[in-house]
């Protein structure tokens, strides 16, 4: 994973914290778009935590850009992105 990629996921995981925030303050919160949410910023984290490790090796490049693209397309409320 490359820099690049790495800080635009730590990006989009406070923009994730900020929407969660923004649900989360509503009158009547959504309990699966929370869940939703919740979730996403998980399979950040844990992208991240892969890139953390292995940070200092030089080992195979892997090829994210999946993780990066549907999360973005699930944010947009794309239903495009192969999940139902």
């Amino acid at each position: 994973m490359s820099i690049v990629l790495a800080r635009r996921l730590r990006g989009f995981h406070s923009l994730l914290e900020m929407v969660l925030k923004d649900e989360r303050s509503r009158p009547r919160p959504d309990d699966r778009t929370v869940a939703g949410i919740k979730k996403k910023k998980l399979a950040i984290k844990d992208r991240l935590a892969v890139f953390d490790g292995r940070q200092m090796s030089s080992g195979s490049r892997q090829d994210h850009a999946g993780v990066w693209f549907t999360a973005t397309a699930e944010s947009r409320g794309d239903s495009s992105s192969g999940q139902a």
